[in-house]
C-alpha cells in the first residue's frame, strides 16, 4: 500500500482516504485523510476527501468546515489564474470578485489585496 510506504506524502495519504470514502469505511480512513491535510493544508481535494469522511462518520457539523475551507481555497486559487492570465483569458473584474469570495471564507492573504 502506498500510503504506508509514502508517510509524508499527501497525494498517497489522501487517495488512501478516498478508497476508504469508496468502500463507506470512513473510520479506517479518518487518520490518512487529517494526515493529508496536515501535509498540505488548503489543498481543496483533501479537503473534501476529509469532508466526505465527516459525512460518512455523521459528523455532520465537523464536514462543514473542510468543505467551506477548500471552496475558499478554490476561489483563491482561481482568482490568481484570472489576475495572471494562466490558462484562461486576464480578468481583473473576475479575479476582484472571486478574491473577495476568499477573503469571506477565510483566506486572510486576499482581504487586504481587494
Amino acid at each position: 500500500m502506498k500510503a504506508g510506504l509514502l508517510p509524508d506524502s499527501p497525494a498517497a495519504q489522501n487517495d488512501l482516504a478516498w478508497y476508504c470514502v469508496r468502500v463507506e469505511q470512513p473510520q479506517k480512513g479518518l487518520a490518512p485523510a487529517l494526515r493529508a491535510v496536515r501535509l498540505m493544508p488548503g489543498n481543496a481535494s483533501i479537503l473534501n476527501t476529509l469532508a466526505a469522511l465527516f459525512f460518512q462518520s455523521e459528523r455532520c457539523r465537523e464536514a462543514r468546515t473542510p468543505v467551506h475551507r477548500g471552496r475558499s481555497r478554490g476561489c483563491h486559487e482561481r482568482s490568481m489564474l484570472h489576475e495572471e492570465g494562466r490558462g484562461v483569458e486576464r480578468d481583473m473584474e473576475k479575479a476582484r470578485a472571486l478574491k473577495k469570495k476568499a477573503c469571506e471564507g477565510g483566506v486572510r492573504s486576499h482581504c487586504a489585496s481587494r
